[in-house]
């Protein structure tokens, strides 16, 4: 309990209800921040199979938050992948804006 004892008698069961809620709570919140702070920590120093190993657990969670759908990713994987591999049609920043900027008047 968050009060000291001779305070939790005066107290109704409405007021002892809440403040257990509130208690548990902050509890459960500082325990989700210590646990956040720790596995942060963990990840920033660790080997990379085991780094690997965890991505593999979460990564279904980790692609389902992202903006772009699978089809997306695909696309943009095939055009890295012609690109790292010189095919395809690459174009420099100033040709992109060349480009663009008839579509944008």
């Amino acid at each position: 309990m968050c009060l000291p004892k001779k305070e939790q008698k005066q107290i109704t069961s409405i007021d002892y209800k809440f403040i257990r809620y509130f208690c548990l709570n902050i509890y459960q919140k500082m325990n989700t921040l210590t646990l956040r702070k720790k596995l942060h920590n963990y990840i920033e120093a660790v080997e990379q199979d085991k780094l690997e190993a965890i991505y593999t657990i979460f990564k279904n969670d980790i692609e389902a938050d992202s903006l772009l759908t699978l089809a997306q990713k695909k696309e943009l994987d095939l055009r890295l992948d012609e690109y790292m591999n010189k095919k395809g049609k690459n174009y420099s920043w100033n040709e992109a804006i060349a480009v663009i900027k008839p579509d944008l008047v």
